[in-house]
């Protein structure tokens, strides 16, 4: 009886040992593929990837776990998730916005460094060199590629097009001036329990 006893400790401490395993490659996993998007080497953002490690997070049972050590490491992970996901969101919307360029070099103007996990995020020595700036990309368009993106993953497809969504939009945006008297608004794109969503954000003045 003792023994069936430690025989089922010891299969429960290593499920929990494998559930950490794998949320833990899953977050470095979508590190590496937010850097590959913000350097332009995947055209879409994995929104998908995202949501679904999200949802495995808050799911788990293991911030409860009586073992001081896998609560210690859930904790962490989960906090390392929220750091890395307010730092994706904030380049997102530098990116709506027309304030960041989707290159190789690109996170390291920003002070950041890139995941060493891939090889092809680590730029030549001549792709660190200096080039031609692009002008800034439409706002509008960029929130309609990523919403479009966002979509697809889900394997949802839309009818929409770009003038339809942009003229939806516009009309969304001046709603929400006049109810909230904002200066002006900006969107981004989130996926959460398997829906897109355009989210709502008031431009600060001056910014």
């Amino acid at each position: 009886m003792a023994e069936s006893t430690a025989d089922s400790i010891r299969a429960q401490n290593a499920q929990m040992d494998e559930e950490l395993n794998q949320l833990a490659e899953a977050l470095r996993q979508l590190k590496v593929l937010y850097d590959r998007y913000f350097m332009g080497l995947d055209r879409i953002p994995p929104l998908k990837a995202r949501d679904q490690l999200e949802r495995a997070v808050r799911d788990s049972k293991l911030a409860k776990s009586h073992k001081t050590g896998v609560k210690f490491r859930f904790r962490n992970l989960r906090q390392s998730l929220l750091t890395n996901a307010s730092r994706w969101d904030r380049i997102m919307r530098l990116i709506e916005e027309g304030k960041f360029k989707r290159e190789r070099n690109a996170l390291q103007g920003m002070g950041v460094r890139p995941s060493d996990d891939d090889e092809s995020l680590r730029a030549s020595p001549l792709e660190r060199g200096g080039g031609t700036q692009a002008p800034a990309e439409d706002p509008t368009r960029k929130v309609f590629e990523t919403w479009q993106a966002a979509q697809s993953q889900l394997g949802k497809n839309s009818n929409v097009d770009y003038d339809k969504f942009r003229e939806k939009l516009e009309r969304q945006k001046n709603e929400q001036i006049s109810k909230h008297g904002w200066k002006d608004v900006d969107y981004s794109v989130r996926v959460k329990d398997g829906k897109v969503a355009l989210i709502a954000r008031p431009v600060k003045e001056g910014g």
